[in-house]
């Protein structure tokens, strides 16, 4: 699985493809998550089984699990598959499961794999050795549907939780199933091979105490996001905020050195932040956080790009050349209007600033701490409309 976005994407959803096939097939008695393999570059296999037929013989499959926002293609399937079988060469079945999109070709082939059909056209010839590996390869594919995926793993905890009488209710395992979705160290088997009992048994152990889990990961959490809006309201020094974004709005700007340092430090901090998964993600919080950084460091960014500090008093940073003095009256007024067609440029990013903050402080004041900046009023006076407001939290 490739980096960023979807690798996390990617580990979320093998994570849950682990749990439907160890909760619905019945062929396993043993399973590796993420197994080591000791050839290099072979980290390929996310998931291999040993399997058992109705008549005792045992079996190996190595399963790769792979995910795209974007479409799969005929490269991609041929590619996967051959590296798979070349890197886990013992192997007695190959199973690609994709999670996502497939090009309307990679569709095709995939479906001659399955059913053992000659590659015919010009773009499948390329793989054709993949032929003689016939009943021993599949691919599966599931689309990319948070709903469909969660909705299935519910159904299949809930079979499991009645299966060992365990006395939980339906949002015990509404809740588990997040759990599972923003954890899935869970079931991770830490590379060691463990049975279809051992396996059942660790999830089963881990439902039955998810009340207690429940109400330590929303206290930590809680924790979590009142740490990051503590360090903004004392780094962006939200207490104050008239008195440093008075000036902006006023077309006098000036703001202390020491406020720029601590305007950085939290965009860095807010960039190292690991925010809280689910269950207990909070997207209305996270996201308003996020504006707020973001419109703020496009801002103080913008202006530090066109400030120095003040000659004579070495205290505030002051736009560059509009206020240096002893120039002549030409020269200043060529930099008055200079100045005033710079704040008409950026007069929009004040009113944007001034907006997400008051956003930011309502969402916490709503989801996490009613008292935050209460007798503050608005920050700046500006605020995002519904629309506005239902646009930032929808996408």
């Amino acid at each position: 699985m490739s980096g960023g976005a979807s690798t996390s994407r990617g580990i979320v959803y093998q994570g849950i493809v682990c749990v439907l096939n160890s909760l619905v097939n019945e062929e396993w008695v043993k399973v590796v998550v993420e197994p080591k393999v000791e050839k290099k570059d072979s980290d390929k296999v996310d998931i291999s089984w040993t399997l058992l037929d109705s008549k005792g013989n045992q079996s190996s499959k190595a399963t790769q699990v792979k995910t795209t926002i974007n479409q799969f293609t005929i490269g991609n399937i041929g590619s996967w598959l051959d590296e798979l079988i070349e890197k886990t060469p013992n192997c007695d079945h190959y199973e690609l499961s994709l999670i996502g999109n497939l090009a309307p070709s990679a569709y095709n082939l995939a479906h001659k794999i399955n059913n053992q059909e000659r590659f015919t056209e010009s773009s499948e010839i390329k793989w054709s050795k993949l032929e003689t590996y016939f009943g021993k390869i599949s691919v599966v594919s599931y689309p990319i549907n948070d709903d469909l995926f969660f909705r299935a793993i519910v159904t299949y905890l809930t079979e499991l939780g009645e299966k060992h009488k365990l006395n939980l209710k339906f949002g015990d395992y509404s809740f588990a199933s997040k759990a599972l979705i923003g954890d899935v160290q869970v079931l991770s088997t830490k590379s060691v091979e463990v049975s279809r009992e051992e396996y059942e048994k660790q999830i089963v152990h881990w439902l039955s105490n998810i009340r207690q889990e429940e109400s330590k990961w929303k206290e930590a959490a809680d924790k979590s996001y009142k740490h990051i809006v503590n360090r903004a309201y004392e780094l962006c020094n939200l207490e104050s905020w008239k008195e440093w974004y008075t000036p902006l709005i006023m077309q006098t700007f000036k703001i202390k050195p020491n406020q720029i340092t601590n305007f950085h430090i939290f965009f860095d901090e807010i960039r190292s932040f690991n925010w809280p998964n689910y269950p207990y993600k909070n997207d209305y919080l996270e996201k308003s956080i996020l504006r707020f950084k973001d419109s703020l460091e496009i801002i103080i960014e913008a202006f530090s790009n066109k400030c120095i500090y003040e000659p004579y008093s070495k205290m505030n940073v002051v736009p560059k050349h509009f206020y240096l003095p002893g120039v002549s009256q030409e020269e200043e007024e060529i930099r008055a209007k200079d100045y005033y067609n710079w704040i008409k440029e950026y007069q929009g990013l004040y009113i944007e600033l001034s907006k997400s903050a008051n956003l930011f402080a309502d969402t916490v004041r709503e989801k996490l701490d009613p008292t935050f900046l209460q007798f503050n009023g608005k920050l700046g006076g500006f605020t995002y409309s519904n629309d506005e407001i239902n646009k930032i939290f929808n996408t």
